[in-house]
């Protein structure tokens, strides 16, 4: 393969992670990031590699939020937690959903003896279009759950 080829391939491919950086950058910059966590002193916990996998029906399914933080308001111990996350084109807000189902569940599983895990705090954002999903919008049926029935569907192609 001739050097010059090499060359041909990446350009268009530096353009295109170029245009993607350029996109992120572009939602973000009028994005209220105060809105991601309480308005208060938090302390950020270091997540445990092998507490990261959760069993949904069976299905092992690997949480890794980007932040999880705890906090005290009003005297009650709480725990919540960020998720950045990506795909070409953006998710669907219900795609997101699923994101903040699992950081739920994972606070649940890992730290809800110590703390309450506070389900405004749960969230999913993806950096691509800018939208956010916590799982307080599921609790409350703004957002479908979709955890399940994706692993149902998962199960039946196996």
């Amino acid at each position: 393969m001739k050097k010059g080829s090499d060359s041909k391939k990446v350009k268009p491919l530096l353009f295109l992670i170029y245009t993607l950086y350029e996109t992120v950058l572009n939602n973000f910059k009028d994005f209220n990031l105060q809105n991601l966590k309480p308005a208060t002193n938090l302390i950020f916990h270091i997540q445990p590699k092998n507490k990261s996998i959760l069993d949904i029906n069976g299905f092992p399914i690997e949480a890794k939020p980007n932040h999880v933080f705890s906090f005290s308001e009003n005297g009650s111990n709480e725990i919540g937690a960020i998720w950045f996350i990506s795909k070409l084109n953006g998710y669907k807000k219900s795609e997101l959903g699923m994101f903040a189902d699992i950081a739920y569940r994972y606070l649940r599983q890992n730290f809800s003896d110590e703390y309450y895990v506070n389900p405004t705090f749960c969230t999913a954002v993806d950096v691509y279009n800018g939208l956010e999903v916590n799982y307080e919008a599921i609790r409350s049926g703004n957002i479908p759950t979709l955890i399940e029935n994706t692993i149902f569907e998962i199960k039946k192609t196996q």
